[in-house]
């Protein structure tokens, strides 16, 4: 167990020292990865001291939720499985920055061997293909190594019986589709057992527990944890203020390239916006200038649209596709501009398109689309890992809507997983409901209590 201390100044070589030590250089590893999107960050590092009271404050000490933490420098992988009392596991191993994106693109190449060629440019919210040559390896091969990698015995063994998982990644170990993998003894999907959010960082995560008292009583042993922070005990639905509804856009006049209309965001939008009771942006409509403008004012962004993840200019040439009323503006949304919006408190965005968890790999993460909400002010982000199908992304996505009135404790993670769970028994296929996944935190029960003030208004 960690010792909890107000500095968290641990000495000696034991698993404590080095986690502190750890994570002392993830917070600079973070640091980089924002000052190469041209944002500053706070310098507070995450000492173990305060790691566990927050822990504790998200809920984990229920013994149902832990974080899983990861650490690489040269070329070793550290994976870290901690709840609110200490440390649950640890396990290192050797593997490159380049294996790890290696294994990623084959494993999503083998997702798509099912598919014709033709049919994955023509049905899907993005132009791209996985790279690589060849043919891929067969998809439980990649499944069984990502899992090995990604979730190893020690981890793996000590993950069962949780039912959310928080996972804080490095390099492109968020760019996985870690639903699918299965690092049990059954077999089990990770989907089958438990949700999954992602943290963009610790900063932003911690930020967004709600705390009661001065952060001098968040370093002090002493402290119980009922006096300084509102523990997340209940469920929580999200009722947003000004939902804001965008699909399948007019992009005649897109700039660069000619993008396919898509049928199914089409669709999938209106479902959206009549359960949401939101404002809706399709065709014609869904004009940039609109969609930035109206940006501002919307707890709830849902984009039903391409997408596009550039590796070589993250920021400027990652973007959503929106209308433009000529083809000399450009509707290209792009990562740059989308992080220096303002969205409201508490907003959370849902990227129903392509790749808009991919981009550039930083030894602090993944620099694009998703983080660039974040940075925006948006609490939770759901994002695609590739470039998915469209008719069965506006399936799978109807089934979410649907879960996302139904009360959660981990909100909207848990939503997500239910919604894959129900669309997996339709199509198994993980390539139709393995691409999404949630950043940010989940939301706090306080949440249904201010929204339903607001139902009653």
């Amino acid at each position: 167990m960690l010792l909890l201390s107000v500095l968290g100044a641990y000495q000696g070589d034991g698993p404590e020292y080095k986690l502190a030590e750890q994570l002392r250089e993830y917070h600079v590893d973070v640091s980089g990865l924002y000052h190469s999107r041209g944002v500053s960050y706070e310098k507070k590092y995450v000492v173990p001291a305060l790691l566990l009271r927050f822990l504790r404050a998200y809920g984990v000490n229920r013994k149902d939720s832990a974080l899983l933490f990861y650490y690489h420098r040269d070329t070793t992988l550290h994976a870290w499985l901690i709840d609110g009392e200490g440390i649950m596991a640890h396990h290192e191993q050797s593997v490159s920055p380049q294996a790890l994106i290696n294994l990623e693109n084959e494993l999503k190449r083998s997702l798509w061997v099912d598919v014709p060629r033709v049919q994955q440019f023509l049905a899907s919210r993005g132009e791209s293909f996985p790279e690589g040559s060849g043919n891929p390896r067969p998809l439980a091969e990649c499944v069984e190594q990502a899992s090995r990698i990604l979730f190893p015995s020690p981890i793996a063994s000590r993950m069962s019986g949780l039912r959310h998982l928080v996972v804080c990644p490095v390099l492109n170990v968020s760019s996985f589709p870690l639903y699918i993998l299965k690092p049990f003894d059954n077999n089990d999907c990770i989907v089958d057992r438990m949700s999954l959010t992602v943290i963009s960082d610790f900063n932003n995560f911690f930020g967004n527990i709600r705390i009661k008292c001065d952060i001098k009583y968040m370093i002090s042993a002493d402290a119980p944890d009922e006096m300084c922070l509102d523990l997340q005990q209940g469920e929580a639905v999200f009722i947003p203020e000004n939902p804001l509804v965008v699909g399948n856009p007019d992009l005649r006049n897109f700039c660069e390239k000619r993008l396919a209309s898509i049928p199914g965001a089409e669709r999938e939008s209106r479902y959206a916006a009549h359960k949401f009771m939101a404002d809706l942006l399709t065709g014609k409509q869904a004009l940039k200038s609109t969609v930035v403008d109206r940006s501002s004012l919307a707890e709830l962004l849902y984009f039903a649209t391409h997408g596009w993840a550039d590796t070589s200019d993250p920021l400027g040439k990652s973007f959503l596709a929106l209308s433009s009323p000529r083809y000399t503006e450009c509707g290209k949304w792009t990562a740059r501009e989308i992080q220096s919006a303002s969205l409201p408190d508490d907003s959370m965005v849902i990227l129903s398109a392509c790749q808009t968890g991919l981009g550039r790999v930083h030894e602090g993460g993944i620099i694009g689309l998703s983080r660039a909400f974040i940075l925006a002010g948006a609490r939770n982000v759901v994002m695609s890992l590739w470039s998915v199908d469209d008719r069965a992304t506006a399936e799978l996505m109807k089934f979410f809507v649907n879960e996302l009135f139904v009360p959660q404790r981990f909100f909207p993670a848990e939503n997500l997983r239910q919604a894959m769970l129900k669309y997996k028994k339709i199509n198994p296929l993980p390539s139709r409901w393995g691409a999404f996944i949630s950043m940010g935190t989940p939301y706090s029960p306080m949440l249904s209590v201010r929204t339903e003030a607001r139902k009653n208004r």
